[in-house]
């Protein structure tokens, strides 16, 4: 009998790794837990890819801040047309799209009306109806040009005001969730303030992921499993308080 040698390897149990990374952006503080057998210093980058896209995100939407796509929009798009990049255009084509679905109630021209009333500074004071009238002058998504083909923008008069405030952290939690995607993270959760959520897969020892909501009255979770969401909720934002974030 010839002899024969048998060869016994065994593999250490598969390590999952979990790492949590923050920032403040967008006026508010991003948080992102990720899970993933990969290792933490690769972890660790795609969670600060995120943020970085993050930041580069409200450098392109912010109307505060002076360089950005849309501040320089507000400043000059009365005057000349002003020249966008294809993302930047593709949002202010989805914009005009969701006013429509939404019959009007959803507007980024609407920033005058918001300082009218002190909304954007916290001097709250209602503006008399004249006040109101001047100002509904520059308010409406009819005076937006946009051309496709140079990707520019035009106003039809001065003093209208882009406002993305309503649809930044939503649109940079879909920028996220494409990240997340590219290197194939299936457990991941990601918040904006606790007001705009993304998650994508489930926690490792869990279901799903719990987010808590503190209102309305009834004691409720939404749970995000199997699938990757976004949520941001405009009308009901003052009752979303907080966020719970289980990772197990």
């Amino acid at each position: 009998m010839e002899p024969f040698f048998l060869l016994i390897t065994t593999r250490g149990p598969i390590i999952l790794n979990t790492i949590r990374a923050a920032r403040k952006a967008m006026a508010t503080r991003f948080e992102i837990i990720l899970h993933s057998h990969q290792r933490k210093d690769w972890l660790q980058s795609v969670a600060e890819e995120i943020l970085d896209e993050i930041d580069r995100i409200e450098s392109q939407l912010s109307r505060y801040m002076p360089t950005s796509q849309i501040a320089r929009a507000n400043r000059l798009a009365a005057l000349q047309p002003v020249k966008l990049d294809p993302q930047v255009f593709q949002l202010l084509e989805d914009c005009i799209q969701w006013h429509q679905q939404t019959r009007g109630a959803f507007d980024i021209t609407a920033g005058p009306l918001l300082k009218c009333w002190g909304f954007t500074d916290g001097q709250y004071c209602e503006p008399s109806r004249d006040t109101i009238e001047r100002t509904l002058e520059h308010v409406g998504i009819h005076h937006i040009q946009l051309e496709p083909g140079s990707h520019t923008i035009s106003f039809d008069t001065e003093g209208v005001t882009l406002d993305l405030g309503a649809v930044g952290k939503g649109y940079a939690m879909e920028r996220a969730k494409e990240i997340l995607a590219d290197y194939e993270i299936e457990s991941a959760i990601l918040h904006g303030g606790t007001s705009t959520i993304c998650a994508v897969g489930t926690p490792p020892d869990d279901v799903a992921w719990h987010v808590g909501i503190v209102r309305p009255e009834k004691d409720l979770a939404s749970p995000f499993a199997d699938r990757s969401a976004t949520a941001q909720p405009s009308s009901v934002s003052d009752l979303l308080t907080s966020v719970a974030l289980t990772d197990a």
